[in-house]
């Protein structure tokens, strides 16, 4: 361990505030968060990380990408069949349009009627 880890590893922070920094040290024990990990304005991700192909990353606005995730032992569906009829129905009050889905999966369990003055379409990625 060189002088400057050493020096880190005996402070105590209370309050941090980390913008623009890039993090590496290898925690011994818990690997909350690992080396390599780049912390910037409005993220936080994985030094190895490539949107759909490996790694992590958090996003200041709630958004997150994990690649591989494992919740326990329970495999969790949601069903989006009545998010995406009541929101068909709010375009066909407010005149008809178009619902744009963004790129995913979406669990339908029942008929969706779309209106005549509405539709759904699909978003690129890109």
């Amino acid at each position: 361990m060189t002088p400057e880890q050493q020096r880190i590893e005996d402070l105590e922070f209370k309050v941090a505030q980390l913008s623009d920094a890039y993090y590496k040290y290898n925690f011994q024990g818990s690997q909350a968060i690992t080396k390599d990990t780049t912390v910037q304005s409005g993220f936080l991700q994985s030094g190895n990380f490539k949107s759909g192909v490996t790694g992590w990353q958090i996003k200041s606005n709630g958004n997150a990408e994990f690649q591989n995730v494992n919740i326990g032992t329970k495999i969790i569906t949601i069903d989006n069949t009545q998010d995406i009829q009541t929101n068909l129905d709010l375009i066909t009050t407010s005149g008809g349009g178009v619902l744009n889905l963004k790129a995913g999966t979406y669990t339908v369990n029942s008929a969706i009627l779309p209106p005549s003055n509405t539709a759904i379409q699909g978003l690129n990625k890109g």
